[in-house]
């Protein structure tokens, strides 16, 4: 694993918000398995504190519980799975402000939440929602769903890509953020650091 300083508690670290935001320095925190509603709503005090200019830009690494999200504007017949079966299974779907189709979150899956000026979702000049990456999660999930509304597009995995069998687990979705966190701030030209202390 690459000499990263990502902390690797399980619970969000909020970042101090007084004074202002350091130009160039990206943030990067480690959050484990989150609940997506809990971090939607962190997402939204960042992007508040970012806007304000009180924190520098934010990279969110997480995994979420298995989770279907509809953009502002998506079809749900993209959902092909019905409401019992989703909750038999313990997946619960929530529609969002992004824009987009259908899309699938869950155990192995990287979430990457960038709160920078670029990305998916812009309000009052910052991004969030952000990127998923498939590590070593359940590709049969993704056949509850036309994954971004594309129907018959076959979803993948970079374990699957490697030809290896492991299962979905929080520690492999963590040594992928150890690797997509330099990687992401060196494409946007930004320093890496941790959270330096939290907010009351």
């Amino acid at each position: 694993m690459p000499d990263v300083e990502i902390s690797l508690s399980p619970q969000p670290s909020p970042v101090h918000v007084d004074g202002r935001a350091r130009d160039g320095l990206l943030e990067t925190r480690w959050l484990g398995r989150i609940e997506y509603r809990a971090a939607w709503d962190l997402q939204k005090q960042l992007v508040s504190a970012r806007a304000a200019d009180r924190i520098p830009d934010q990279l969110l690494l997480l995994e979420h519980p298995p989770v279907l999200t509809l953009g502002r504007s998506s079809d749900p017949s993209h959902i092909l799975a019905d409401p019992s079966t989703l909750a038999a299974r313990g997946i619960e779907v929530v529609r969002v402000e992004r824009g987009g189709e259908v899309t699938y979150h869950g155990p192995g899956q990287l979430v990457a939440y960038p709160i920078v000026a670029l990305g998916l979702r812009v309000e009052r000049g910052v991004s969030y929602h952000g990127i998923a990456l498939n590590i070593t999660v359940d590709l049969d999930d993704f056949d509850l769903i036309d994954p971004c509304g594309m129907p018959g597009v076959p979803s993948t995995s970079v374990a699957a890509e490697r030809d290896e069998a492991e299962p979905p687990s929080t520690d492999s979705v963590a040594r992928a953020a150890a690797v997509f966190a330099p990687a992401f701030a060196d494409r946007i030209g930004a320093r890496l650091e941790a959270p330096a202390a939290e907010v009351g």
